[in-house]
């Protein structure tokens, strides 16, 4: 249903499709459904008995995806349907999908956090791993000229404090491996 929902003749038999994808557990229908609704596409979140919701949907597909749980921690922090706002769940699920080669959730929340909650040298040293991805071509959007220009401006920073870095050579050797496996990366 997931390959098939893309061929559909209309806005409505696509939606469908996806929403029975999802519903038969295929984690990135699962999420592609749940981003949909989180974007506002009218009829995604279907009707009546078959009305799904944001929370549901990502956290069917977490165990799965490192990018559901990424935005399940973003929608923990901001809120989303289904979810309520708890920043401690919210800081547990972006940690963990970090870990899992998706960083966006902690480089989103983590400079908008208080000190107490999340320390700062966290937050650089995520930043650090994410520009090694990159740099490997593990992450990011391809290699352009604007985004190499500022992987090396992160790397080569002067306000990267020396825990930071430390912290962040630490990250890469817990979970370097396996964040360029979920990544489909070859180390």
């Amino acid at each position: 249903m997931w390959l098939l929902f893309r061929a559909a003749g209309s806005m409505t038999e696509m939606q469908q499709r996806l929403r029975d994808a999802a519903a038969a557990g295929f984690p990135q229908a699962q999420f592609e459904l749940a981003w949909a609704i989180i974007g506002g596409q009218e009829g995604a979140a279907g009707t009546g008995s078959a009305k799904v919701n944001v929370g549901d949907l990502l956290r069917q597909s977490v165990d799965q995806l490192p990018r559901s749980e990424g935005e399940l921690a973003v929608c923990e922090y901001s809120g989303c349907e289904g979810v309520a706002v708890d920043p401690d769940t919210a800081i547990k699920h972006a940690r963990e999908a970090a870990q899992r080669g998706e960083i966006d959730a902690m480089l989103a929340m983590g400079p908008h956090l208080p000190a107490g909650q999340v320390d700062p040298h966290e937050v650089m040293a995520w930043g650090l791993v994410q520009a090694s991805l990159i740099q490997r071509g593990c992450a990011g959007n391809g290699f352009t000229v604007r985004e190499m220009k500022s992987t090396l401006s992160t790397l080569n920073a002067n306000n990267i404090t020396p825990q930071a870095r430390a912290l962040a050579e630490q990250y890469w050797q817990d979970y370097g491996a396996q964040m360029m496996e979920n990544l489909g990366c070859s180390p």
